[in-house]
This record gives C-alpha cells, sequence and structure tokens, in this order.
C-alpha cells in the first residue's frame, strides 16, 4: 500500500496531498457534534480527479458573494504543543459533519493548505482570516498556502456562529532543517540507514517511531519536516516538500526544470511519475560513483516545477514508496 506520512503527536495518522503542487497524500480531521476525530487509513487524491473544479478561498482584496465574518476567538486560545502538527505537503482535509462542533487545533506550515468539505445537512457559512465562503451540501473549498491568509500563530476559524477548527500557522523561523541541504544521503544531519534515536540526538530533537517494520514519521511539532521512510529501523528515504529546502547545489521545491538539468545535466534520467499523472514527472539523479549506485536522488516535477524531492535507497526512491 502507498506510504502514509504522519500528523504528530499521533505519527501513524496520514498527512494530506495537495492537487495543487501535485502531492497525493491526504489527512483528514472530521468536524461535528459531539466531538471530532482524527481519520486513520490512506487514500489516493488526483488532481481535481473526484470533484471537478474547485473553488479556492479569496484573499481579503477580491470579493466575494458572502459576507465577510470576523475571524472567531476560541474561549481559551491553545499553547502551540497541544496542537496537533501535520507534516508533509498538504492540503489537511476538514471534513464537516455537523455546524455544532468542537474547536480542536492543528499546526500548520505556512506553505500548506486546508480543504474544507461539507457532510452537513445544510449550507455551512465559515471565515478563514479576512475571508469568507459559504459551502453549500456536498461541496469542497481548498484555501491558499494558509500563510497568506492568517498570520503565524493561532487563529480559530468560524463556522457560523462559533470556532469549528483552530489553525496555528508556525513560523518559517521554526523550521527545524532551515539552512540544512540535501544531499544523494543525507538532508543535514539526518542520513539514509541511521536509526531514527541516532538520528534524533544528532538533530537534536524527537523523531517519534510508530509499531510495525515499515512506517513513514517526521520531526515531533514541525510541521516543515521532510517525511522520513523507516524500514527495520533505518531511515530508507527522505522527502521534502517545503519551499527553503534546498540540495547541495541549490535546488528545491520550486526551481523549474531548465535549471535542474543545467545543473546535474547528463545524470539525470527522466521517468514518469509513478502515480500516472501526465503531468508530473521524475527527473533522478544517478551516482557516477560504483559505491553510490545503491542510493538516487529524485525530483518530482508538475508542470515544469520541481514540487517534492526525495533522497534514499534506489527503488524506495525511485517508487517514492518505502512501505508497499
Amino acid at each position: 500500500m502507498p506510504k502514509s506520512p504522519t500528523c504528530q503527536p499521533s505519527p501513524e495518522q496520514p498527512a494530506s496531498g495537495d492537487p495543487a503542487i501535485g502531492s497525493r497524500r491526504p489527512t483528514s480531521w472530521r468536524v461535528g457534534a459531539p466531538a471530532w476525530v482524527v481519520l486513520g487509513g490512506l487514500f489516493v487524491l488526483l488532481a481535481a480527479a473526484c470533484s471537478g473544479e474547485r473553488p479556492y478561498l479569496l484573499d481579503a482584496t477580491t470579493t466575494t458573494t458572502a459576507t465577510t465574518l470576523a475571524p472567531a476567538v476560541a474561549d481559551a486560545p491553545p499553547v502551540r504543543s497541544d496542537c496537533q502538527t501535520v507534516a508533509g505537503p498538504g492540503p489537511l482535509q476538514v471534513v464537516i459533519e455537523s455546524t455544532a462542533s468542537t474547536n480542536p487545533c492543528v499546526a500548520l506550515a505556512s506553505y500548506q493548505r486546508v480543504e474544507f468539505v461539507n457532510n452537513a445537512d445544510g449550507a455551512v457559512q465559515f471565515g478563514l482570516g479576512a475571508g469568507s465562503v459559504l459551502l453549500q451540501p456536498a461541496e469542497t473549498v481548498v484555501s491558499e498556502p494558509i500563510g497568506t491568509l492568517l498570520p503565524p500563530g493561532y487563529t480559530g476559524v468560524s463556522s457560523e456562529v462559533q470556532p469549528i477548527i483552530g489553525i496555528w500557522v508556525v513560523d518559517t523561523q521554526e523550521d527545524t532543517l532551515t539552512g540544512q541541504q540535501m544531499g544523494l544521503r543525507d538532508l543535514g544531519p539526518i542520513e539514509i540507514g541511521a536509526t531514527l534515536a541516532d538520528a534524533s540526538v544528532a538533530l537534536g530533537a524527537g523523531i517519534p517511531a510508530v509499531e510495525g517494520a515499515c512506517f513513514v514519521t517526521s520531526i515531533d511539532q514541525d510541521p516543515y519536516s521532510p517525511l522520513l521512510s523507516v524500514q527495520d529501523g533505518a531511515i530508507s528515504m527522505i522527502e521534502v516538500f517545503s519551499p527553503g529546502q534546498f540540495t547541495r547545489s541549490e535546488i528545491g521545491v520550486g526551481t523549474a526544470e531548465p535549471d535542474v538539468v543545467a545543473v546535474y545535466g547528463e545524470r539525470l534520467e527522466e521517468q514518469p511519475s509513478p502515480d500516472g499523472n501526465p503531468n508530473r514527472k521524475l527527473l533522478v539523479f544517478v551516482p557516477a560513483d560504483e559505491a553510490d549506485q545503491v542510493y538516487r536522488l529524485v525530483f518530482e516535477l508538475e508542470n515544469g516545477t520541481v514540487i517534492s524531492m526525495r533522497n534514499g535507497l534506489t527503488q524506495v526512491a525511485l517508487s517514492g514508496n518505502a512501505c508497499p
């Protein structure tokens, strides 16, 4: 089965796929009365495959047909450590089952998006920052990158007269790996083949483990964290989605294809995307040294732009799937 990224501090729960940037691993939060639950399991999200064209939350300068709601304020805003932290590409999928709901808190990186799905019987109007959206039953809306809508820190997202979820936008300066570079077999102090215990010591931050011989995890409380695939106790793949994380040759998420080719040239092999999306492809760096042939550095591109990078053991890195 496809790998299952993490939602901290429950590392067995999946992170989400973002059709806008070509990712494919959704995390769902169901919000309703009397409580919310985080969905386990895993499913594949292809760009607009299920519901067709989706509306997007608009910024404060754009006219909408809905009345703007003031941002909701929780009675007791949480502290940062109380929020569930979602690592991975996004979006976080919030499924509204009822207009009566509790107010969980989720921490997101500024580049991640939020997808709201209205499964309630009636229309739901909610506000996100200065914007407001009226969502009819069975409709879906996907936000712009959350950092363009909300300031760093906590904001309650209002649904009718009460918050349905609290979002904590984590400042980019809190990225544990800011300034660290990805190589063929490492990302900063995190090395392919290391145990999580050794990687945690080298990094100076916790990396939770999950029961089982194969799982995906991330740095504790860091939504900018790479996803770390672990097989038989050792890290087999590192995958990054966050803008600002680069290789030693300054290639990263958001780099255009010609720039990747200009840097790595004849060492690149082009392959189709494992998910079959014709708008995506892989550029695979093949090392020249015999000793490095068990590793690959893979750039995933959509419409000519890098949307993620991963390194690790050859077969795992090529498939992007550590836990079949």
